[in-house]
C-alpha cells in the first residue's frame, strides 16, 4: 500500500504492504527505494513512495518527516551485518527520457555530469530494480517490500550496475554509514535531471523545506529509517538563541539612538 501523504509535518511509520515492486520504468515516476550492504549480503526494500509523491510533500511548508520502522527481515539482518562497513543509500529513478532520479549524497561536487552518464546511470539503476523485483515480487506476485541478497547476486547492493556511483556513473557517492543516525549526520537528498539526448550537463537540485535541508538518517539500533527536514530540538535552541541576540543588539542600538 502507497503512502499518504496527509501533510508534510507528519511522521510516517511504515512497516510493509502489498505494493512490492520496485517502479523504475515506463511510467517516469520512480518509487524511493533504500539499500543496506556490508560485503557479504544487503538488504532492499521499497519505501512506497513515488517521486511525485515525495516532491508533493516537500512542496508543503513545515517540516517534511517521514518514518520507516524496521520490517521483521530488516531487523533479522542487522543481528548479523558487519556494521562497521555497511553502507546505505536511497535512490528513485526512471528510464523515461533524461532519467530524472533522486540520490542521497554526503558532497556534491562543482562539476556536474553530462547526459549521457546520467542515462547510463539511469539504465543500471533500473536493471538492479528488476533484479530485486524478480525475488520480492516473484512471477508478478506482491508478497513483501524487501528481500536479503548475498554477495554475488545480480540483486546484490554493492554490485557494479548499482552501489555507491550506480553503474559507476555517478560523480558523487550516494552511501551514508551507520554513523549517518541524526538528522545533524543525515546524508542530504538530491534530484538530477537530464537531457533525453546529447551530452549537455544535468542539472542538480538539493531538496529543502522551508530553508532546512532533506535529510535521510539511519538509526541501526532500531532499523529506524528516517528522511526529515526538521533540525534536532539543539538545533532550534539555536537559531531562537540567535534571533534573540540580534534582537537584543537591534534594541541596544534603538536605544543609544
Amino acid at each position: 500500500m502507497k503512502l499518504k501523504l496527509i501533510a508534510a509535518a507528519a511522521v510516517l511509520a511504515v512497516s510493509g504492504g502489498a505494493n512490492a515492486a520496485i517502479l523504475t520504468g515506463a511510467s517516469g515516476n520512480g518509487e524511493l527505494f533504500f539499500s543496506i550492504w556490508d560485503g557479504v549480503n544487503s538488504y532492499t526494500r521499497d519505501l512506497n513512495v513515488t517521486i511525485d509523491a515525495f516532491e508533493a510533500a516537500i512542496a508543503v511548508p513545515g517540516g517534511l518527516s517521514f518514518s520507516f520502522a524496521a520490517d521483521a527481515l530488516f531487523t533479522s539482518y542487522l543481528t548479523t551485518a558487519n556494521l562497521s562497513t555497511a553502507a546505505w543509500n536511497i535512490v528513485a529513478g526512471d528510464t523515461v527520457g533524461g532519467n530524472r532520479a533522486i540520490y542521497t549524497y554526503a558532497t556534491l561536487p562543482a562539476a556536474r555530469m553530462g547526459s549521457i552518464l546520467n542515462r547510463s546511470a539511469g539504465l543500471g539503476l533500473n536493471t538492479f530494480a528488476n533484479a530485486v523485483n524478480n525475488q520480492i515480487s516473484p512471477a508478478g506476485v506482491d508478497n513483501a517490500d524487501s528481500a536479503v541478497f548475498a554477495d554475488g547476486a545480480a540483486a546484490y547492493a554493492g554490485i557494479s550496475s548499482f552501489g555507491a556511483f550506480i553503474n559507476n556513473r555517478l560523480n558523487f557517492s550516494t552511501v551514508g554509514s551507520a554513523a549517518n543516525n541524526t538528522y545533524a549526520t543525515g546524508r542530504n537528498l538530491v534530484r538530477v535531471n537530464g537531457a533525453p539526448s546529447g551530452d549537455s550537463l544535468t542539472t542538480y537540485t538539493p531538496y529543502a523545506d522551508e530553508g532546512f535541508a532533506v535529510r535521510a538518517f539511519l538509526d541501526t539500533g532500531s532499523g529506524t529509517l528516517s528522511i526529515a527536514a526538521v533540525p534536532e530540538p539543539e538545533t532550534f535552541a539555536m537559531l531562537l538563541a540567535g534571533l534573540g541576540l540580534m534582537g537584543a543588539i537591534a534594541r541596544r542600538r534603538r536605544n543609544k539612538g
